[in-house]
Protein backbone atom coordinates (compact mmCIF):
# COMPACT_ATOMS: atom_id res chain seq x y z
CA UNK A 1 0.00 0.00 0.00
CA UNK A 2 1.42 3.34 -1.28
CA UNK A 3 1.71 5.94 1.72
CA UNK A 4 -0.63 8.69 1.73
CA UNK A 5 0.67 11.98 0.69
CA UNK A 6 1.26 14.76 3.54
CA UNK A 7 0.23 18.26 3.14
CA UNK A 8 0.19 20.94 5.42
CA UNK A 9 -2.47 20.40 8.53
CA UNK A 10 -5.62 22.14 8.11
CA UNK A 11 -5.81 23.95 11.56
CA UNK A 12 -8.86 26.01 13.54
CA UNK A 13 -8.56 28.05 16.37
CA UNK A 14 -11.64 28.22 18.30
CA UNK A 15 -12.69 31.84 19.28
CA UNK A 16 -12.78 31.85 22.91
CA UNK A 17 -15.54 34.21 24.59
CA UNK A 18 -14.96 37.28 25.50
CA UNK A 19 -14.09 37.30 29.39
CA UNK A 20 -12.92 40.37 31.77
CA UNK A 21 -9.30 41.50 31.56
CA UNK A 22 -6.65 39.26 33.09
CA UNK A 23 -9.60 36.09 33.58
CA UNK A 24 -8.50 33.13 32.61
CA UNK A 25 -9.81 31.57 28.68
CA UNK A 26 -9.10 28.79 26.96
CA UNK A 27 -7.72 28.73 23.85
CA UNK A 28 -8.21 25.37 21.95
CA UNK A 29 -7.77 24.24 18.00
CA UNK A 30 -8.83 21.41 16.06
CA UNK A 31 -6.96 19.61 13.43
CA UNK A 32 -9.15 18.33 10.65
CA UNK A 33 -6.04 16.93 8.49
CA UNK A 34 -4.31 13.45 7.83
CA UNK A 35 -0.83 12.77 8.67
CA UNK A 36 -0.54 12.55 12.45
CA UNK A 37 0.55 12.38 15.37
CA UNK A 38 0.87 16.05 14.85
CA UNK A 39 2.76 18.66 17.55
CA UNK A 40 1.52 21.81 18.91
CA UNK A 41 3.52 24.88 20.01
CA UNK A 42 1.97 28.06 21.12
CA UNK A 43 3.72 31.45 21.12
CA UNK A 44 3.96 33.05 23.64
CA UNK A 45 4.35 30.42 26.07
CA UNK A 46 5.42 28.38 24.54
CA UNK A 47 3.06 25.16 25.58
CA UNK A 48 2.95 22.02 23.46
CA UNK A 49 -0.73 21.07 24.03
CA UNK A 50 -3.57 21.36 21.42
CA UNK A 51 -5.15 23.74 24.26
CA UNK A 52 -3.86 26.36 26.17
CA UNK A 53 -5.13 28.49 29.43
CA UNK A 54 -4.46 32.26 29.24
CA UNK A 55 -4.92 35.37 30.90
CA UNK A 56 -4.44 38.08 28.85
CA UNK A 57 -4.63 41.41 30.26
CA UNK A 58 -4.43 43.00 27.07
CA UNK A 59 -5.06 43.08 23.47
CA UNK A 60 -2.83 39.32 22.83
CA UNK A 61 -2.37 37.81 19.53
CA UNK A 62 -1.34 34.24 20.13
CA UNK A 63 0.20 32.10 17.24
CA UNK A 64 -0.36 28.22 17.17
CA UNK A 65 2.44 26.11 15.19
CA UNK A 66 1.02 22.80 13.89
CA UNK A 67 3.40 20.54 12.39
CA UNK A 68 2.49 16.61 10.99
CA UNK A 69 4.57 13.37 10.78
CA UNK A 70 6.07 14.20 7.72
CA UNK A 71 7.17 17.93 8.81
CA UNK A 72 4.72 20.24 7.04
CA UNK A 73 3.86 22.79 9.50
CA UNK A 74 0.74 25.16 9.66
CA UNK A 75 0.45 28.42 11.26
CA UNK A 76 -2.35 30.03 12.96
CA UNK A 77 -3.08 32.75 15.15
CA UNK A 78 -5.98 34.94 17.32
CA UNK A 79 -5.89 38.03 18.83
CA UNK A 80 -7.79 37.90 21.98
CA UNK A 81 -9.37 41.39 22.99
CA UNK A 82 -10.39 41.12 26.64
CA UNK A 83 -12.91 43.89 28.54
CA UNK A 84 -11.50 46.38 30.48
CA UNK A 85 -14.41 48.21 32.64
CA UNK A 86 -13.54 51.88 32.02
CA UNK A 87 -13.28 54.31 34.90
CA UNK A 88 -15.22 57.21 34.26
CA UNK A 89 -13.52 60.04 36.44
CA UNK A 90 -15.54 61.26 39.52
CA UNK A 91 -16.17 65.10 39.86
CA UNK A 92 -15.38 67.09 41.65
CA UNK A 93 -12.53 66.95 44.17
CA UNK A 94 -13.23 70.15 46.21
CA UNK A 95 -13.48 71.51 50.05
CA UNK A 96 -16.08 71.93 52.14
CA UNK A 97 -17.33 73.54 55.53
CA UNK A 98 -17.42 71.28 58.62
CA UNK A 99 -21.79 70.32 58.06
CA UNK A 100 -21.84 71.50 54.55
CA UNK A 101 -21.82 68.65 51.56
CA UNK A 102 -20.99 68.56 48.21
CA UNK A 103 -22.44 66.70 45.29
CA UNK A 104 -20.54 63.76 43.59
CA UNK A 105 -21.01 62.19 40.15
CA UNK A 106 -19.70 59.76 37.85
CA UNK A 107 -18.80 61.71 34.16
CA UNK A 108 -20.40 58.64 32.43
CA UNK A 109 -23.94 56.61 32.95
CA UNK A 110 -22.49 53.55 30.91
CA UNK A 111 -21.51 51.18 34.13
CA UNK A 112 -24.33 48.98 35.21
CA UNK A 113 -23.85 49.08 38.70
CA UNK A 114 -21.86 51.19 41.30
CA UNK A 115 -20.48 50.64 44.62
CA UNK A 116 -19.06 53.61 46.96
CA UNK A 117 -16.40 52.78 49.72
CA UNK A 118 -16.40 54.53 52.41
CA UNK A 119 -20.25 54.79 52.58
CA UNK A 120 -19.60 57.06 55.67
CA UNK A 121 -21.81 60.08 54.79
CA UNK A 122 -23.16 59.57 51.50
CA UNK A 123 -26.96 59.78 51.20
CA UNK A 124 -26.57 56.86 48.62
CA UNK A 125 -23.75 53.98 48.30
CA UNK A 126 -24.96 52.64 44.77
CA UNK A 127 -26.01 55.26 42.89
CA UNK A 128 -24.08 57.09 39.99
CA UNK A 129 -24.80 60.19 41.58
CA UNK A 130 -24.08 60.88 45.98
CA UNK A 131 -24.23 63.78 48.32
CA UNK A 132 -21.53 63.46 50.63
CA UNK A 133 -21.34 65.65 53.97
CA UNK A 134 -18.18 63.84 55.72
CA UNK A 135 -17.06 64.99 59.07
CA UNK A 136 -13.33 64.77 58.52
CA UNK A 137 -11.52 64.82 54.82
CA UNK A 138 -12.53 61.59 53.16
CA UNK A 139 -11.33 59.71 50.24
CA UNK A 140 -13.84 57.90 48.44
CA UNK A 141 -13.61 55.67 46.28
CA UNK A 142 -16.13 54.20 43.56
CA UNK A 143 -15.76 50.65 41.75
CA UNK A 144 -18.05 51.32 38.18
CA UNK A 145 -19.17 47.48 37.13
CA UNK A 146 -20.03 47.24 33.75
CA UNK A 147 -22.64 44.36 31.83
CA UNK A 148 -20.02 41.97 31.52
CA UNK A 149 -19.31 42.30 35.33
CA UNK A 150 -15.85 43.78 35.14
CA UNK A 151 -14.92 46.43 37.30
CA UNK A 152 -12.61 49.52 37.66
CA UNK A 153 -12.20 52.12 40.40
CA UNK A 154 -11.46 55.67 40.59
CA UNK A 155 -11.62 57.93 43.27
CA UNK A 156 -12.07 61.85 44.60
CA UNK A 157 -11.20 63.61 48.23
CA UNK A 158 -13.41 66.02 50.02
CA UNK A 159 -11.42 68.30 51.88
CA UNK A 160 -13.24 69.35 54.88
CA UNK A 161 -12.17 72.98 55.97
CA UNK A 162 -13.17 74.62 59.54
CA UNK A 163 -15.95 76.71 59.27
CA UNK A 164 -13.91 79.89 60.45
CA UNK A 165 -11.13 79.80 57.71
CA UNK A 166 -12.56 81.32 54.23
CA UNK A 167 -11.71 79.71 50.53
CA UNK A 168 -9.36 81.52 48.52
CA UNK A 169 -9.83 81.23 44.62
CA UNK A 170 -7.67 82.58 41.96
CA UNK A 171 -3.62 83.20 42.09
CA UNK A 172 -3.88 86.15 43.97
CA UNK A 173 -2.76 84.33 47.12
CA UNK A 174 -1.07 80.95 45.47
CA UNK A 175 0.13 80.40 41.86
CA UNK A 176 1.70 77.13 40.96
CA UNK A 177 3.15 75.54 37.66
CA UNK A 178 3.45 73.68 35.79
CA UNK A 179 0.54 71.83 36.23
CA UNK A 180 0.45 68.78 35.41
CA UNK A 181 4.48 68.09 35.51
CA UNK A 182 6.58 65.56 35.11
CA UNK A 183 9.19 66.75 37.13
CA UNK A 184 9.08 69.83 39.43
CA UNK A 185 7.04 72.61 40.84
CA UNK A 186 7.12 75.90 41.18
CA UNK A 187 5.01 77.62 43.78
CA UNK A 188 4.69 81.41 44.51
CA UNK A 189 2.85 82.39 48.03
CA UNK A 190 1.66 85.52 49.03
CA UNK A 191 1.93 85.47 52.56
CA UNK A 192 3.59 82.85 54.86
CA UNK A 193 1.67 79.38 54.29
CA UNK A 194 2.00 75.71 55.74
CA UNK A 195 2.15 74.06 52.56
CA UNK A 196 1.05 70.40 52.55
CA UNK A 197 1.55 67.64 49.91
CA UNK A 198 -1.11 64.64 50.40
CA UNK A 199 -1.43 61.56 47.75
CA UNK A 200 -5.16 60.54 47.15
CA UNK A 201 -5.41 58.58 50.12
CA UNK A 202 -4.89 61.50 52.65
CA UNK A 203 -1.59 60.06 53.31
CA UNK A 204 0.65 63.30 54.30
CA UNK A 205 4.08 63.28 52.07
CA UNK A 206 5.40 66.78 53.05
CA UNK A 207 4.36 69.48 55.45
CA UNK A 208 6.65 72.75 56.22
CA UNK A 209 5.76 75.84 57.20
CA UNK A 210 7.03 78.69 54.00
CA UNK A 211 7.38 81.85 54.01
CA UNK A 212 6.13 84.44 51.06
CA UNK A 213 8.31 83.95 47.85
CA UNK A 214 8.81 81.17 45.40
CA UNK A 215 9.79 77.73 46.05
CA UNK A 216 10.46 74.34 44.34
CA UNK A 217 9.13 70.77 45.42
CA UNK A 218 7.77 67.06 43.41
CA UNK A 219 11.39 65.94 42.98
CA UNK A 220 10.38 62.91 45.11
CA UNK A 221 7.24 62.08 44.43
CA UNK A 222 6.51 59.19 42.36
CA UNK A 223 4.25 59.61 39.25
CA UNK A 224 0.55 60.10 40.29
CA UNK A 225 -2.38 62.16 41.20
CA UNK A 226 -1.39 64.20 45.01
CA UNK A 227 -3.38 67.09 46.50
CA UNK A 228 -1.34 70.34 47.85
CA UNK A 229 -2.93 71.98 50.43
CA UNK A 230 -1.79 75.65 51.19
CA UNK A 231 -2.91 77.31 54.54
CA UNK A 232 -1.82 80.86 55.34
CA UNK A 233 -3.72 84.02 56.91
CA UNK A 234 -5.79 84.77 54.00
CA UNK A 235 -7.03 81.08 53.92
CA UNK A 236 -6.96 78.11 52.06
CA UNK A 237 -6.50 76.93 48.73
CA UNK A 238 -6.23 73.07 47.58
CA UNK A 239 -4.75 71.99 43.93
CA UNK A 240 -4.66 68.82 42.52
CA UNK A 241 -1.53 68.23 41.12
Amino acid sequence: MLAQPCSPPTVLIMPPPTECACSQIVLSSNVTSTGGPFTFKWEPGGDKLDAIVVSPCFVTTYTLTVKNACGDSTVKSITVTPDHAIAWPVCCDTMIHSGDSAKLYVRSHSSQKYKWTPNTGLNCDTCDTVIAKPTITTHYSVTEIDSLGCSADTSVIIWIIPSAVPFISGTDFVNIYPNPSSTEFTLNIATKAMVKVCDVTGRLLYSKMENAGTITFGKELNPGIYFLFIDGKLGVKVVRL
